[in-house]
């Protein structure tokens, strides 16, 4: 099979299994408690900024701090169960196809001849996942959010 059919289905499956690995170990309900959490804080310590209860609007700020914090760590979580596929799957690339997988048969500026399996990869990646992933997410439950 052509280098660039191969690396474009390696890009595909890969990202419906992110997709997948981040609906099924990701921490969206963390992030969406945390979040609520952080309204919450922000709400009230602004309430006791108006009366003038500084000492109680300080603890709100430190407790909003807080769930800010695990929200970020929750985030960073999210991030690392989406990327590493990625990680794992261009290792095993780079071991297969160390020359051009698409082949432009001239020269042009900022490419040279050709464009290798890393930027192949990578915009399959981002069409798949933008093209069909983000729609399919409406529908099917094991992707994202079916209604």
């Amino acid at each position: 099979m052509e280098p660039i059919i191969v690396v474009m289905l390696t890009a595909c499956v890969i990202t419906t299994l992110s997709a997948i690995l981040s609906k099924s170990v990701g921490k969206e309900k963390e992030m969406n408690k945390w979040s609520g959490e952080i309204k919450r804080c922000s709400d009230l310590s602004s309430d006791a900024e108006k009366v003038g209860r500084r000492d109680i609007y300080t603890a709100f700020q430190k407790q909003g701090n807080e769930a800010l914090h695990k929200y970020f760590a929750a985030l960073y979580c999210e991030a690392v169960i989406e990327i590493f596929p990625h990680v794992l799957a261009l290792g095993v690339l780079q071991k297969l196809y160390t020359q051009d997988v698409l082949h432009f048969g001239f020269s042009i500026w900022l490419f040279g001849p050709g464009i290798g399996f890393f930027g192949v990869y990578f915009v399959s990646a981002l069409v798949f996942h933008f093209a069909v992933l983000k729609k399919l997410k409406k529908k099917l439950p094991i992707l994202g959010t079916a209604k």
